[in-house]
């Protein structure tokens, strides 16, 4: 979960970079050089041990944890590695855009920098014999949290290859929002998958231990389990339950977990990763996050729907209210498979046992997502003693379920109506944007009102007549326009041409709009000298 976290932070950082907080000054040698950093990171924390400065190594080896974050954010926003990019490829490479392999170039230095940074945790965290192991298994880790946007750069690029798809994906709210449920299911369905390839696991081989947990499933009635062990190279004691449908999902044991457990511990963890399922708390977590999304998405649509920094602000500012709403819910989750461990075996001896061995010296740290364990233990006595602890933790959960059950609907009720209202407009707006003038024209025609300013660009187009919609096409009637000193013309044609695509005439279309409306316009020469260039290059569309 830590790596999970340091791709939202990087993937924030470059959508901040690019939205706006960028020097623009491009030093790609500078990106390259940062990669030295963690390593004096490590060097420092080491040399802060050694002097007996524990405290201060402690919070250098922090800094090191999470540098890579950081050092992609210099690099995007100091160093203007998205321009570099774009400029090496010329492609506008950025998650704000509709992503392409470009992409892959930009995050190219987060994904070094967490590498190096990992290297160099190997060289101070890891024993002698243990680094290389320890340093493998850090990577899989690592690189099963970018599986899934890998998985969703390719979809994009392959959706990308269809002008006509990609353009309706995007310009149709709608269809977005299609888009963007049947990914979430494709990389939830996926997942058992991805994670099988990235980590290092294999089906559990025949013998005592695998028998002992197919009785406990079918004790439980919990159909055809696929039992693989996790390899780790003994550097995580661990389990867990993978997968959102019966037929994909997986359980994993690492095998530092198999070597330590007894048969009786083992039991009981099983029993405590299957009530995960029988719980349905994976369901219940994606009814969550998508209320929260839908909600984020209404407030900054209905709050700030012409600016997308603070509409994009206020939606990271709700995600993180659901961030730690997430972790929360997550602890107690962990206490109610707890409760069927206890329910399905009839006894906490072996839950707490396997608890303490994993617990060990930090029994008394808890962490974001877990109780620790002596939290957890002394909620299991309780529970075994007096049943109606437990009951009361279902019924706190039960409440929690509904809430987020309603939120989903009420959520789901308001996009789905603000979606299909807004479709009528958004295929005319795809069509302008394919060059589609004659539809734009038909699609118009059969509103019974129509955004004024989208309104007066389908009047605007439907002047083109049978000419190509394409950017110096368009370019020569905004240079037309200036040479009639039309300002509302010249814009509403700039306009067109940003739409399909041309960023120089989109750059244009805000200046005008920005500068104040005179009696006479007065268009400059640098305005028209940049309108010739566009209308001279060839005429071919995007």
């Amino acid at each position: 979960m830590g790596y999970l976290a340091h791709i939202v932070l990087a993937l924030v950082a470059q959508a901040v970079a690019v939205g706006g907080l960028s020097t623009h000054v491009e030093r790609p040698f500078v990106v390259l050089a940062l990669l030295a950093v963690p390593y004096l990171l490590a060097w420092a924390s080491h040399q802060l041990f050694l002097k007996g400065q524990f405290r201060a190594s402690e919070i250098v080896y922090r800094f090191l944890h999470g540098s890579a974050p950081a050092l992609y954010l210099f690099a995007c926003a100091a160093c203007g590695w998205p321009d570099t990019i774009t400029r090496w490829t010329g492609r506008s490479a950025s998650f704000l855009t509709w992503p392409d392999w470009s992409v892959a170039l930009v995050f190219l230095p987060f994904i070094a920098y967490e590498l190096a940074a990992i290297d160099a945790r190997s060289r101070t965290a890891a024993a002698w014999g243990e680094r290389k192991s320890w340093r493998a298994f850090q990577w899989r880790m690592f690189f099963s949290g970018l599986a899934p946007i890998a998985v969703y750069l390719l979809v994009s690029s392959l959706i990308g290859l269809s002008e006509d798809l990609r353009v309706r994906i995007e310009a149709v709210h709608l269809w977005n929002a299609v888009f963007a449920v049947g990914m979430l299911g494709v990389l939830g369905l996926m997942l058992p998958f991805l994670l099988g390839n990235t980590w290092e696991t294999i089906p559990m081989p025949e013998g005592e231990q695998k028998d002992l947990l197919l009785s406990v499933a079918e004790l439980a009635h919990f159909d055809r389990p696929r039992l693989h062990v996790w390899k780790t190279g003994h550097t995580l004691a661990n389990a867990a339950i993978v997968g959102v449908t019966p037929r994909s999902r997986i359980v994993l044991f690492s095998d530092s977990l198999l070597a330590q457990m007894s048969p009786s511990e083992l039991a009981a963890v099983f029993a405590h990763e299957m009530g995960h399922a029988f719980r349905r708390h994976v369901p219940i977590f994606l009814t969550w996050v998508l209320a929260f999304f839908m909600l984020a998405d209404l407030i900054a649509e209905s709050v700030f729907p012409n600016d997308a920094i603070y509409a994009g602000a206020t939606i990271v500012a709700i995600m993180v209210g659901w961030f730690f709403s997430f972790g929360w819910l997550s602890r107690r989750f962990e206490l109610d498979a707890d409760l069927f461990s206890l329910d399905l075996l009839g006894e906490t001896r072996s839950l707490i046992s396997a608890l303490e061995r994993v617990g060990g010296r930090l029994r008394d740290v808890g962490s974001w997502r877990h109780f620790s364990t002596s939290s957890r233990v002394e909620f299991l006595e309780r529970a075994q003693a007096d049943p109606n602890v437990g009951r009361r933790l279902r019924r706190d959960l039960r409440r929690w379920t509904w809430l987020g059950i309603g939120l989903f609907v009420v959520t789901g009720v308001l996009q789905v109506n603000r979606l299909v209202a807004a479709l009528p407009e958004d295929r005319v707006q795809a069509e302008l944007r394919l060059g589609h003038y004659t539809l734009a024209v038909e699609h118009a025609a059969h509103l019974e009102s129509i955004d004024p300013k989208l309104g007066a660009l389908v009047k605007r187009a439907q002047l083109l007549g049978d000419r190509p919609a394409t950017p110096p096409v368009l370019a020569e009637r905004a240079l037309a326009a200036v040479h009639a000193f039309d300002r509302t013309a010249t814009i509403e044609w700039l306009e067109l041409g940003a739409l399909r695509g041309d960023d120089e005439m989109a750059e244009l279309a805000e200046v005008l709009e920005l500068s104040a409306p005179l009696v006479d316009f007065e268009p400059s020469f640098e305005l028209e000298r940049r309108l010739n260039v566009i209308a001279a290059r060839a005429s071919s569309p995007r």
